[in-house]
């Protein structure tokens, strides 16, 4: 079963298609808040009378109160409250970042997508021979729960040898492997805000557009969402639009509260205000190194049951659901005292080793190569319900944890340290 991954600001996807992260600031500025704009300037030279001047300021404040009443919060950072280093970053999301190092160093030849690379992958696609010295990535703890999230965005400016940019492509936490929670493109623009939670806004054409933010709770996998701002059409005639809110994230107008129309770009004039700019290491400075996770001696990978009934290979039932999956491993090796085995979760040290505590389910006995066997188990949230152990010929015990890839979904070994 897939982790719900939150993808921010896909809204009606057969109406809209949102504005994402560009490379250029003037970008953050969507056709819809361009020819609102200039509606207000008219406004403004038609000359008001005082009353309405002081309405019209009762309006601007309680709007950007709203939007502003966040507190700043000091983010940590590599060298400024994070305590790792950034070597023992890169090595956490090495996965991530060596896909999309391989994205931007290939170009638009080589490219296809995979889940988190819509932004860059628009970056190649459209030909950029510097994507490597306009596209980085750094490691922030944006709710301060002590698990570094990894952000890769674009750089807009360079100073004194630093490369900063505001617009970000995509964000992961980590939760025993790296978890997507954000990806932005050119049609949906996401930000981190000075309170550590996320913005994202977007637009389709003068009618349509859409501001959100939302927050990551404390040791959490999914974004939460505080506010959800949106215009869409009042009926069937499309004749007029109307501005709305809520706060559980849908493009609904039956469960939002209707706005005035100045309110509405007042608020989204206010968010904008509170977009930080983050500090990038472009991947032209990123060391490519192997990923030595995952099993030398077995892999695994999904199967369906009608490719477990034409092969008719074996299959030990850990347990059954609406949501079971079916994980085929073959060992490449010979390998001895195979199990599989029930896991809960303890804790991860100080070196990042994932602590699991095991119940023994079956014992296979030796494996012999090229000859798969199946499991068909269920995949409760993102952390790991079940694994194997074995042994190899010289005599170590590995200790691998069933799981699925935050990138792509495919079925993954990620090893673990057994109490």
């Amino acid at each position: 079963m897939r982790k719900k991954s939150v993808l921010l600001g896909i809204i009606a996807v057969a109406v809209l298609s949102l504005s994402g992260c560009g490379n250029e600031k003037s970008d953050k500025t969507t056709e819809v808040v361009t020819e609102a704009s200039s509606t207000e300037d008219a406004i403004t030279t038609e000359g008001l009378t005082e009353a309405t001047t002081e309405a019209k300021t009762e309006i601007t404040t309680e709007a950007t109160t709203e939007a502003t009443q966040a507190t700043d919060i000091k983010i940590a950072v590599v060298g400024d409250g994070l305590n790792e280093s950034q070597e023992y970053y890169e090595n956490m999301y090495r996965d991530v970042l060596n896909l999309n190092y391989k994205i931007v160093i290939e170009g638009i030849d080589n490219y296809e997508y995979s889940e988190g690379t819509s932004g860059i992958g628009e970056v190649v696609m459209s030909g950029s021979e510097n994507a490597m010295d306009t596209i980085g990535y750094t490691f922030v703890d944006s709710n301060n729960d002590g698990v570094a999230e990894l952000i890769i965005g674009a750089i807009s400016g360079e100073e004194n040898g630093k490369y900063y940019g505001e617009y970000i492509y995509s964000v992961y936490t980590y939760d025993v492997m790296p978890q997507l929670i954000l990806e932005g493109w050119s049609r949906n623009r996401c930000f981190l805000l000075n309170d550590g939670t996320y913005y994202t806004e977007g637009s389709s054409g003068a009618m349509y557009s859409v501001f959100e933010n939302y927050k990551l709770g404390a040791n959490e996998t999914e974004l939460t969402c505080m506010d959800y701002y949106f215009t869409k059409e009042k009926d069937k005639t499309f004749e007029e639009y109307g501005f709305y809110h809520n706060t559980s994230g849908e493009w609904d107008i039956t469960v939002s509260e209707e706005l005035d129309e100045e309110k509405y770009w007042n608020i989204s004039e206010a968010y904008s205000g509170r977009i930080i700019s983050l500090e990038y290491k472009p991947f032209a400075k990123y060391e490519y190194v192997d990923n030595e996770a995952g099993s030398k001696e077995v892999s695994v990978e999904w199967i369906t049951k009608e490719e477990l009934h034409e092969t008719q290979m074996g299959n030990f039932v850990a347990d059954t659901s609406e949501f079971e999956v079916i994980a085929a491993i073959t060992a490449h090796e010979n390998i001895k005292n195979l199990k599989i085995l029930s896991l809960t979760y303890e804790e991860s040290d100080d070196m990042g080793n994932t602590i699991f505590s095991v119940e023994e389910l079956y014992t296979y006995g030796d494996f012999e190569a090229g000859i798969p066997f199946a499991i068909t188990l269920t995949m409760y949230g993102t952390i790991p319900s079940y694994g194997i152990s074995y042994e190899t010929a010289d005599g170590m015990t590995h200790y691998y944890a069933i799981s699925e890839s935050g990138m792509d979904g495919s079925a993954v070994l990620v090893e673990f340290v057994a109490k």
